[in-house]
């Protein structure tokens, strides 16, 4: 949650609309052994402070329109954010620190110290204290974090914006979750 709030300040900051839409997330489940789950990942989560709900199926059908499910949990501090939009954020926000972002250039080895020492395809050598390593999923590729990180796609339906009575038409209550 705090980590959310500080990426809408940043846009904020930089005067960059990064179109943030926090309406919360449902992820919806299936079986009696994803709802268990799902109530212990409910309960840990509020230890923590996280806002998280755990529904059942009637609070589910009120929400998306359909019973075809057990149990789900809701997280109203999800969303969605124009991902080129945060990225200039984040330009924007180094810019102004004085940071020297090197966009555009291929890495081909990364020798890691108190000082990082960069090796480029076109022959250069870049030296930095801190390194952001803004490769998605694809980080294990550059030979970190092997043991931590698992690239998953997913593939999702987008359409263009439903007006009211479209989205009335669907049976869901409001565009998200």
């Amino acid at each position: 949650v705090q980590n959310i709030a500080f990426l809408v300040a940043l846009g904020r900051q930089t005067g960059i609309d990064c179109e943030w839409q926090t309406e919360g997330a449902l992820q919806v489940l299936g079986t009696a052994e994803d709802r268990k789950a799902a109530q212990d990942y409910v309960r840990r989560a509020r230890q923590i402070g996280m806002p998280v709900e755990y529904w059942e199926s009637p609070q589910i059908e009120r929400a998306i329109g359909t019973a075809a499910y057990e149990a789900a949990f809701f997280d109203p501090s999800c969303g969605q954010v124009h991902p080129m939009k945060l990225v200039s954020a984040w330009k924007t926000a180094a810019d102004v620190a004085g940071a020297a972002v090197y966009e555009n250039t291929v890495v081909q080895h990364v020798e890691e110290g108190q000082t990082h020492v960069l090796s480029t395809s076109g022959g250069h050598t870049v030296r930095a204290r801190s390194l952001v390593l803004a490769t998605n999923a694809f980080t294990p590729d550059l030979g970190f974090l092997r043991n931590a990180i698992l690239p998953v796609q997913e593939f999702v339906a987008i359409t263009a914006p439903l007006s009211a009575e479209d989205l009335a038409r669907t049976g869901w209550r409001q565009p998200v979750p």
